[in-house]
């Protein structure tokens, strides 16, 4: 087995709820741009998000090249899918997309909608 990279987070209590933060993120050099980091991203997103104690899922002081990343990933997985579109939506009281910070998800839907017009792709260079 060969270490591509790592990640780690950790869980912690507000008043109301459990949050699930990443705080690391990290794909080693000879690893990086095979597409490594989005889908190890996309995998411990859609953990964090289906746990049922998590309300929340956020990252501790992103770059902006995870930033980037992380937009990427949360278009993929949550962009444009409404309750019927998420698996096992009938038994969970919040789509999974309510797990992002507010501030993530304006930016996923100002994302979504900018790739939907006219076939835009936020992921090109302008």
């Amino acid at each position: 087995p060969t270490i591509v990279g790592y990640s780690t987070t950790y869980t912690f209590q507000t008043l109301t709820s459990s949050v699930a933060r990443i705080c690391q993120f990290v794909v080693l050099p000879p690893s990086s741009g095979l597409g490594v980091g989005y889908s190890s991203l996309s995998s411990l997103s859609a953990h964090l998000a289906a746990r049922d104690d998590v309300k929340e899922v956020n990252v501790e002081d992103p770059c902006p090249a995870f930033s980037r990343l992380r937009d990427a990933v949360d278009v993929g997985l949550w962009g444009g899918k409404d309750d019927d579109d998420c698996a096992g939506a009938a038994a969970k009281p919040r789509r999974l997309k309510d797990k992002l910070s507010a501030k993530q998800r304006r930016r996923v839907d100002a994302l979504t909608a900018f790739r939907d017009a006219e076939g835009g792709d936020f992921r090109k260079p302008c």
